[in-house]
């Protein structure tokens, strides 16, 4: 997962640099689905493995593993079993792909119906002689044009699969977090670091009273580095670091480990 993560961060802050050095308007639609997990039809989701090729022992596991689902609940100390009958799970590794899975035949429509004639008109950006149209990790979806009037057009699309008759109107912003990562028009990466910076002593504050309380300063250290540390540097694999930010990130960093230190002395 945090392979696919950073994949999906590289390519979105690929294409905000080839907008700005090269001066190709590109208008990306960021969509988050609300409770999107939860909507999964078992039914559907099993026609699209099997129409994508997966292997039918694989979609047997994944069937058997989601036969006779349950959840229990005790109203008034009274255990009351409720059958789950659609959607994922959360938090399970493999539910991002399977929701993926999921969307994929509508996304496959949409990449067909491009205009040969007009590439301002086609949906996507060309890359290698091929339309990227989208960038998706599990609910988390980008739509990628190269005019607001196609990528309004791309959601309706979109919507359509969905919900009809629906209509979503396209709110225009200047910056938006995805998938942790603050992304701005500017491609600034200023507030950026600002962000990561108060996550940091943030995520420091949280596991204090806990480091405080052990003995061991190898244990302390470790809580540290697989909790502060993240947080500080979660996405820094595509960030382009001028001296005075990489400076701002270095003097946090030791900021938090002087603190760590005299609290634990």
């Amino acid at each position: 997962m945090y392979y696919v993560l950073n994949i999906n961060d590289y390519t979105v802050q690929r294409l905000m640099e080839v907008d700005r050095e090269y001066q190709i308007p590109i208008t990306m639609v960021f969509i988050d689905f609300k409770k999107a997990f939860d909507t999964i039809e078992p039914a559907a989701l099993w026609e699209s493995l099997k129409a994508q090729g997966i292997d039918s022992g694989y979609v047997k596991l994944l069937k058997n593993c989601y036969n006779d689902c349950s959840t229990t609940i005790t109203p008034f100390y009274n255990l009351v079993s409720i059958p789950i009958t659609r959607g994922v799970r959360q938090g399970d590794t493999i539910s991002p792909n399977l929701f993926s899975a999921c969307l994929e035949p509508a996304f496959s429509r949409m990449q067909l119906k491009g205009d040969e004639k007009d590439y301002d008109k086609s949906p996507g950006i060309r890359i290698n002689g091929r339309n990227l149209t989208d960038v998706r990790f599990a609910d988390d979806i980008i739509l990628i044009s190269k005019t607001p009037e196609t990528a309004e057009k791309m959601l309706q699309e979109r919507v359509a699969e969905k919900n009809n008759n629906s209509t979503t109107a396209i709110e225009e912003v200047e910056e938006y977090v995805y998938l942790g990562r603050l992304l701005n028009t500017n491609n600034d990466l200023v507030p950026e670091i600002h962000r990561i910076r108060r996550a940091a002593w943030a995520a420091f504050n949280n596991i204090k009273n806990t480091t405080d309380a052990l003995p061991c300063p190898k244990i302390r250290a470790q809580l540290f580095d697989t909790t502060v540390l993240p947080a500080l540097t979660y996405g820094s694999e595509t960030w382009t670091f001028t001296i005075a930010l990489s400076e701002r990130v270095r003097i946090t960093h030791a900021a938090i480990e002087r603190k760590r230190i005299t609290l634990t002395e």
